[in-house]
């Protein structure tokens, strides 16, 4: 019983490089002993470990440990990388040249690739010189920028390979594809929408005149049109005709306002021509009410003007997250009537919808509430505009109903500069039900840590007493900021490293106040 042991390093010799446990005090047990090889220069070393015991005579081992030159590696002829195998660029004969494409070149390991050059082959009895490779540098990592140009080529298709060279390496290519796509006979019009605008009672506006062109140096003949009412009950308000039947040619538009009702009104003019394509031009007429001099939008029972912004407290929507909009003509005498054929459009962001009957729920803007606080709704009516904005403050977290921490994403091996992923905060919503909280990883609230050890097997006795012989993890061996790890702290774990052959693996964990989320299995590499 009362066993124990003390290690003996030899005089001259670096110490501290052996590491041992016992699973309990008492016989029958094993003594587990691991080395340490960082820090510990090549040669040989001898340590003597004595095991005692109640009312026995000491036993003493002796431990030798080689320390052997580490051989070089030789770089990885094939760790020449590139970020795509194929590209395809489309374009139109005559047209303009297609956008460029970066190509990332990069290395597969930490030895970078030198002396990068580039070469274009093109293919067999085709075109040549439309592609341009240019490499930013000679070093990886490095940007591969390929820029066709079109200039000079008929409609086809062209083949290059683009070849990238190093030091050392295996070269690698990327397959090129150009097509270029016939102009054909088309029509163009040098305007793809008109808007009148005009006051009920009033006079009708000026007529408007659409330039009426080939899209190729072809003539197009028999020009023709059709016009099509879309919306707006105002029968045949608008009238457009030709002024010839080839091109090129004008197209003249006129609105006819005397018997319309304020409103919005909206047709489309297309024109066609034989054997070619059609164009169509839309035409939007406003007939605004003489009296009206304005617009509010009230959002529940808050009634905005131009600019203004509500502010809505998450804690409070969490119960109620549905807000009435209502957009409030507003007339010169100060009365005001409602508008339900106005357009409301939400500006700032898709999360935020109107449905038809003018709800807006706000469950979906919540759960990105820290990510994306600030919402605007844009109404339109006759002519007038009005914009106001949502703003969704958010309290402390730790005030907040959260139940739970999810952590959806997976983390490989944790490094300097391991961007670490958003968190879930589940929020008791007042109704049963929870709603979901996006949390950055980098906001202030929210810590990461290394939780456990988790060690299964015939290592798990010797690497779990070690642990706890070097002391409590958690906040020791990762700091992270802004929701990026920079630094990692090592020194507290070179003894299990060498036993498990310079991995460890780890659970990571936000935390936030009492609540912690389930660990993320990663790994910490020596």
């Amino acid at each position: 019983t009362d066993l124990g042991f003390s290690i003996q390093y030899s005089d001259g010799e670096p110490d501290g490089w052996l590491f041992g446990g016992m699973e309990v005090d008492h016989t029958p047990t094993e003594l587990m002993l691991a080395p340490v090889v960082s820090g510990v220069p090549p040669g040989t070393y001898q340590a003597v470990v004595t095991v005692t015991g109640a009312e026995v005579d000491p036993v003493d081992l002796t431990v030798t440990f080689q320390v052997h030159e580490a051989d070089e590696p030789e770089p990885d002829p094939d760790r020449l990388s590139l970020e795509i195998g194929s590209a395809e660029f489309e374009a139109e004969e005559g047209g303009a040249d297609p956008d460029p494409e970066v190509v990332m070149v990069t290395s597969t390991t930490n030895d970078p690739v030198t002396g990068l050059d580039v070469s274009v082959d093109y293919g067999a009895g085709e075109a040549e010189g439309w592609l341009d490779a240019e490499l930013e540098g000679s070093v990886t990592p490095a940007e591969l920028e390929l820029s066709p140009a079109i200039q000079g080529l008929s409609a086809g298709e062209y083949t290059a390979t683009v070849v990238v060279t190093g030091d050392d390496v295996a070269s690698r290519s990327v397959d090129i594809l150009l097509v270029i796509a016939s102009a054909g006979e088309g029509l163009s019009l040098d305007a793809e929408s008109v808007e009148f605008v005009a006051q009920a009672g009033g006079d009708s506006p000026d007529p408007a005149t659409v330039g009426v062109t080939s899209l190729s140096d072809t003539e197009v003949t028999g020009l023709d049109l059709q016009i099509d009412h879309v919306s707006g009950n105002g029968g045949d308000w608008l009238s457009a005709t030709l002024d010839g039947g080839d091109t090129p040619a004008a197209l003249h538009l006129a609105a006819d306002t005397e018997e319309l009702a304020p409103g919005e009104y909206l047709a489309q003019v297309v024109v066609s021509g034989t054997d070619a394509d059609p164009a169509t031009v839309v035409v939007s007429l406003v007939v605004t009410d003489p009296d009206l001099v304005g617009l509010r939008v009230e959002l529940g029972t808050d009634l905005l003007s131009g600019d203004d912004v509500l502010s809505l407290d998450l804690q409070d929507l969490l119960s109620e997250p549905l807000l009435q909009v209502t957009v409030h003509a507003l007339f010169g005498d100060g009365s005001m009537e409602d508008v339900t054929e106005a357009t409301v459009l939400t500006t700032s962001d898709p999360l935020l919808t109107v449905d038809g009957s003018g709800v807006l729920d706000l469950a979906t803007v919540l759960t990105h509430a820290l990510t994306s606080p600030d919402h605007y709704l844009h109404a339109r009516y006759q002519g007038f505009e009005v914009e106001v904005g949502l703003e969704i403050v958010v309290p402390i977290l730790s005030e907040l109903p959260l139940v739970d921490l999810v952590v959806e994403e997976t983390l490989g091996t944790l490094e300097v500069g391991t961007a670490l992923p958003p968190v879930t905060g589940l929020l008791e919503d007042g109704t049963g039900g929870t709603v979901e909280l996006m949390i950055p990883a980098a906001h202030p609230e929210l810590d990461w840590a290394i939780t456990g050890v988790p060690v299964t097997g015939a290592l798990g006795p010797i690497v779990n007493p070690l642990i706890t012989a070097l002391g409590n993890l958690v906040g020791d061996v990762i700091t992270v900021t802004d929701g990026v790890i920079t630094s990692i702290n090592l020194s507290l774990l070179d003894g299990v490293l060498g036993l498990l052959g310079g991995t460890l693996t780890v659970d990571v964990s936000a935390i936030l106040g009492d609540l912690v989320a389930d660990p993320i299995e990663s790994t910490i590499a020596g």
